[in-house]
């Protein structure tokens, strides 16, 4: 069996990415971003698992946090990323940036928190720009990361992210 390559889960990945980088950088829009960047994950994860019925349901430890009003909260992140999706599935947008982004999630999680504190630094030495420099400073690192990645696909240690 032949599986096609999803074009809009690549780019709801790669949006998310560039989600998780403004959230973390302290962004004007980092509230707004945290409402719905990981339920994205979690729900674009969820696309793919194999489903296996079991007797057992286990408890969620997030059922003890005290939030005003759980339900509304969920029901805001899912509608946010059920809009998205429509959107790109009607765009069906085809960029390989987005794609490569898209496609190596792993390692930009793993990569991001460093480039974050590395474009911080220069931002604060540099004693000028906000949020926005610090977003790109962070952006053309971890695209030089990427770069590096496709030039060693498969040695070292791009062989297990």
């Amino acid at each position: 069996m032949i599986k096609e390559k999803l074009n809009w889960v690549d780019n709801l990945k790669a949006i998310g990415i560039f989600a998780v980088i403004l959230g973390h950088i302290s962004s004007p829009f980092s509230a707004f971003i945290y409402s719905w960047h990981m339920p994205l994950f979690f729900i674009l994860a969820g696309f793919f698992i194999n489903l296996v019925f079991y007797f057992g349901i286990p408890t969620l430890d997030m059922a003890n946090k005290n939030y005003e009003n759980a339900f509304l909260n969920i029901i805001y992140a899912i509608s946010i990323i059920f809009v998205l999706i429509l959107i790109l599935k009607k765009l069906d947008l085809k960029s390989e940036l987005l794609t490569i982004w898209g496609g190596n999630t792993m390692l930009l999680f793993i990569i991001h928190p460093y480039t974050n504190n590395i474009s911080h630094i220069i931002v604060e030495k540099l004693h000028f720009g906000d949020w926005y420099l610090k977003f790109f400073i962070s952006l053309v690192f971890l695209q030089g990361v990427l770069f590096i990645k496709q030039r060693f696909e498969n040695r070292g240690i791009f062989r297990y992210v």
